[in-house]
């Protein structure tokens, strides 16, 4: 729970990049076996994992992963505003669900909304619950199945791993740490897209954080900026790649924005499908109109992009990073891994991490 407590960090005390994902939609690949499963680590102890989709619009979903080991204790903090101090208490594990003082909310845990029970007034809410991952993840597959609305929140993750050629590889993960049932119904409409009512119609699909600021540059063909930059993990920096549409924002960052600065941003996590319209050939098919929704090819493989929309100035940090830690930071985690006998590519799990190298494809990925 609290990490610094229990080691010094491998990379030293640089700061931590921070990111987190607001996802509503349907849910899907609940009937798959990677939805929940119950496995036994290396170490032999057993823990429960997940891995779920939320559509947020026609043919677009984000998975979202959750993993969790049975404890000896669970953690609650309480904050003072006033005194600007926390308070820290240990529960044990068979104990905490009845945990109640005043104050106290338990650290890291799900929380669960995914069954509806009668207010006193009579009213249909969700049945909230906050869990430990290793019993909240049983608890969301006994109550949800697919085309469920949810509204889910995510701490998003980037990393990487040494791969059999000694290739560092980054990947991605989202670690779900709220699904609740909405409130509303989300439905496609006749053309298979979505709507919101209580969003205007907007789809959500929004990502806010911060990360360590390296270039911007301009993507051939599109004409749209390319931020590259490193998140900074617990124990990993992991080179990361956001789009910008806007030219104005982009002129912002490249005329305002130094290397190694710490930005704040937010936006929208969009999962894009390269796709070529075929048209065919006359003798191919008789008729008056040729064009069907059946031209439509998919033509490479899918991905899905970090695109920032805002930058929050105030809260850059010009501070927080260097070139050299950065550096110093990247060949200490490479360094350890490589020294580590035991570490190989099939000795690690990715299970639930997505690649986010060029060539990525989401679709197929996580089954």
């Amino acid at each position: 729970v609290n990490k610094t407590m229990a080691k010094e960090r491998l990379i030293g005390n640089i700061k931590q990049s921070r990111m987190y994902a607001n996802i509503a939609g349907l849910t899907t690949g609940t009937s798959k076996d990677k939805f929940f499963e119950t496995k036994t680590s290396r170490s032999g102890n057993n823990y429960n994992s997940m891995l779920i989709g939320i559509t947020y619009d026609k043919d677009k979903t984000i998975w979202l992963n959750s993993m969790g080991f049975k404890k000896g204790e669970v953690y609650f903090n309480k904050y003072d505003r006033k005194t600007k101090k926390s308070e820290t208490k240990k529960v044990p594990w068979d104990s905490y669900k009845s945990f109640k003082e005043e104050g106290f909310t338990m650290i890291g845990g799900i929380t669960c909304g995914v069954q509806k029970i009668s207010s006193e007034t009579g009213e249909s809410v969700n049945d909230i619950r906050r869990l430990a991952e290793y019993d909240a993840i049983p608890y969301i597959a006994e109550h949800i199945d697919d085309n469920k609305s949810v509204f889910c929140k995510a701490a998003v993750e980037f990393n990487t791993y040494i791969n059999k050629d000694n290739e560092t590889v980054p990947t991605r993960k989202l670690n779900m740490n709220q699904i609740s049932l909405s409130k509303y119904a989300i439905a496609p409409d006749e053309d298979g897209n979505f709507g919101y009512d209580y969003v205007e119609k907007n789809p959500i699909n929004d990502w806010k954080g911060k990360f360590c600021f390296e270039s911007i540059e301009k993507e051939e063909g599109t004409g749209r900026g390319i931020v590259n930059g490193f998140f900074i993990g617990y124990e990993d920096v992991a080179r990361v790649k956001f789009y910008v549409d806007s030219s104005k924002l982009c002129s912002l960052i490249k005329k305002n924005v130094k290397p190694y600065t710490e930005l704040s941003c937010d936006g929208k996590i969009n999962v894009v499908h390269e796709i070529e319209s075929v048209e065919p050939d006359e003798d191919d098919i008789w008729g008056e109109d040729t064009a069907t929704s059946f031209s439509r090819k998919v033509t490479g493989p899918s991905r899905t992009e970090f695109v920032i929309t805002h930058c929050y100035p105030n809260e850059f940090d010009t501070d927080a990073y260097t070139e050299e830690m950065i550096d110093d930071a990247i060949n200490k985690v490479k360094n350890s891994r490589m020294a580590d006998k035991n570490f190989n590519a099939s000795s690690v799990s990715t299970d639930g991490w997505e690649s986010i190298g060029d060539d990525e494809d989401d679709g197929d990925l996580p089954w």
